[in-house]
Order: C-alpha cells, then structure tokens, then sequence
C-alpha cells in the first residue's frame, strides 16, 4: 500500500552495473550484495581465471584480462572485482547502458585498517608509527600496490603521481563525469538506499550486515603527531574523499533527510530479519573454518545456521569461495551454451601470469598475500528526485545521468 504523501516512479531494475572495489572500504560488502543478486537472476559476472584480481592490482585494467577468458562469450552484465581503475577500457567490455559505482571511506580509517588486515607490520618490519613517519609517499607500496593514498591508487594514479594534487584533482574531476554514485562507507545505510533506487532495485537486494570487519583489539591509538603526519602523508586521498563526500551529502538532501531516514528504518528491518532466518552468528576468524573463515585473523566472519537458503549460505562465504563458485557457473553455462570441452586449461590462459602464479601457491598454502587471494518494481522516492536518475538521450543510448558525483 502506498504511505500517504509518497511519490512513486514505475522502473525496470538495471542489470548492468561496474563497480570500483576499493581496498577497506566496505567494498567487500557491496560486491557481496551484486554477486548474490547476479547468482539470483542468472546475470553474467566479469571474473578473472583465477585469483580475485584482474591485473593483480598492479596493472591498470585491460579488456583482455577477461576477453581472453572462457566465459567472454557470454557477455557481461557485472564487474565487481579488485583492479586498479581503467575506466576507458572497463566500459570496452560493459554494455553501454552499464553504471558505474563504487565507494570510499575516511582516509585515516582506511590506513589503520589496510595496515593491520594486510600485516604491514610483520612485512616491513616496521611498527605502525615508524611506518607513518619514515616510508615516503611516493615509495615501493607492499605486494605492489598497497600503501598510502589507497584510493587513489585503486582509481588509477600511478605511483609518480599519487602526491601530484594537480593530476590527483584531474583524476577526481575524471571520476566526477564517469561514477554514476560514489557511496561512503561511513554513511553505508544511506549509500545503500541510494544503490538501491539507482538500480530501480527493491531495498530487500541490498541487505547485508559487516563483511570482514576488524576485531576491536586489532584498532590503533594514534598520537596528535602521528596523526598529523598521516594526514599531511594522505592529502591526495582526503582531497577524494572530501569532494565525494559533499556530492554525497547535496544528495541525500535532494533525497531528502525524512525519507531517507525512513528508508533506512526500513533497510534496518530487514537486516535483522535477515539476521535471523540465516541464524548468522558473528565471530573472530580464528573459530571459523572453511568457506566461511576470513583470510585474516584480524577480522571477523559468520556462521550459519540456516543450511538451505543460498541466500545466507552467500552472506557467510568467503570472496574466494563464493568467486570459485561463480567461476565454474559460467564455465558450465559457456559449455552448455557453446559446447565447448570441459577442459580445465581453459581456467589456466595466461592473463596476469605472476598474481595468478602466487594465487595458486597461496592456495597450496605457500604463501599468503593479502592482495592476491580471492579472499548488479516501484522505488520510494519524494518528488523531482527522479530527475536524477532519469534516462538521458544524450550520446549514450540508455545512459543514466550522474548520480551521486
């Protein structure tokens, strides 16, 4: 029944969706909520042949990191996998009505996070506050890509230019034109509301409760100094976050505060409800096994005890086990499909040799690196809101204006 005042817009859900996974910034969570939703309505995902990353995180995206891949055949509806940001060639393999999303998180949080999650300590040798005071911010980054100014490393700056605030403010202005919504994990509640009108999706596809969130006892003290100098370190990234953060908040006001209030109410409704038909039971990495234990002891995970819906036994997987799974749908639908052998070469092409070399060792338990494991109806919304998200007849046919940037 429609609530007295309520301004209802009739959409077709969108199926085709990129999604930027930056490193500790909930993204894990959101790539949770379209890997379910692609499974549920049988929507075709852009995966690697191995390992949860095309280019290992090093390399700038190619369109032949998955058009070589067995299941290319089958086209693309869903990118939510780690890789450093090409926004030209992703859209090469995405249709052309596709949004693109992605989130951000506090600098300052994002840092103390990737620090402990990616053991960056017992790696370099360095406590966290000699890290912050004596590595540069244009040094070698750990495993290859991780350090200071995540974010904008994984939007795509290179590392001569990541203290560049010229090119960085380029690059910002760049994604202004090219993100359909930038989420804030800060704000997730919100972020996912305005995902799931976007999307023309009912606010029951967005539902998910915190993914590899750290313990309290792996949290950091900082000193006014330490902090200061970690700023200073990471302006780049507070330029990104700040600016995406006023777009956020202009449009939660176009929203508008009520109704997104209510809608939040709503969206946490159905989490606890959720909560409690999977029976999920929250605990540290170290009592999990499986496909639902966490890479890093540091974080936690879930149990399940409601063994016969896919949707909670999805909640709790791991991104490795539940990307495994994903991979041999698509590589039994392309043999259905087009007949081909089911050959377990086809899993081996030689994209992205070295990670894909150091994920299989990882996988016989030689090594662990954090990068290189695997671990898209009627929409409440108050009116002239929709003029936001309408269809534009501008150069890309079926191109949702910005949302969100």
């Amino acid at each position: 029944m429609r609530e007295e005042g309520e301004v209802r817009e009739v959409c077709a859900p969108r199926s085709n969706i990129a999604f930027l996974k930056n490193h500790k910034c909930a993204s894990s969570a959101v790539q949770n909520i379209l890997f379910r939703y692609a499974e549920q309505h049988n929507l075709q995902l852009a995966l690697p042949d191995a390992s949860n990353y095309f280019g290992g995180g090093v390399r700038p995206f190619r369109s032949e990191f998955y058009t070589g891949s067995p299941w290319s055949k089958l086209g693309v509806n869903i990118f939510a996998i780690h890789t450093k940001w090409n926004h030209d060639e992703i859209a090469k393999i995405m249709p052309n009505n596709t949004v693109y999303v992605t989130i951000i998180r506090d600098p300052t949080s994002l840092f103390t996070s990737l620090f402990s999650y990616s053991q960056f300590q017992k790696r370099t040798g360095l406590t966290f506050d000699e890290f912050i005071q004596k590595t540069p911010v244009e040094g070698k980054r750990l495993v290859g890509y991780l350090g200071f100014n995540q974010m904008a490393w994984d939007m795509g700056m290179i590392k001569e230019d990541i203290n560049n605030i010229t090119k960085v403010a380029r690059m910002v202005r760049e994604a202004s034109d090219h993100f359909d919504l930038v989420m804030i994990a800060e704000k997730m509640e919100e972020s996912l509301v305005l995902l799931a009108h976007l999307m023309c999706w009912p606010l029951s596809e967005v539902i998910v409760p915190k993914l590899n969130a750290r313990s309290n006892k792996y949290h950091f003290n900082m000193s006014k100094e330490i902090l200061n100098v970690l700023q200073e370190k990471q302006a780049p990234d507070h330029f990104i976050y700040n600016h995406f953060l006023k777009k956020f908040d202009s449009l939660v006001d176009a929203f508008g505060r009520e109704r997104m209030a209510h809608q939040v109410s709503k969206l946490r409704k159905l989490t606890e409800n959720l909560m409690t038909k999977c029976k999920l039971n929250k605990k540290p990495s170290v009592e999990l096994t499986g496909i639902n234990k966490p890479w890093s002891d540091m974080v936690e995970g879930y149990t399940v005890g409601n063994t016969t819906d896919k949707r909670c036994q999805r909640i709790a997987m791991t991104e490795l086990a539940i990307i495994r799974d994903l991979r041999d749908r698509q590589h039994k639908e392309v043999i259905a499909r087009f007949g081909l052998p089911n050959d377990p070469r086809l899993h081996a092409l030689n994209i992205g040799a070295v990670p894909l070399v150091q994920l299989q060792q990882e996988e016989e338990g030689q090594q662990k690196e954090e990068g290189n494991r695997v671990d898209t109806q009627y929409i409440p919304i108050p009116a002239g809101f929709s003029k936001l998200v309408s269809i534009s007849g501008n150069k890309t046919a079926g191109r949702v204006k910005k949302f969100g940037v």
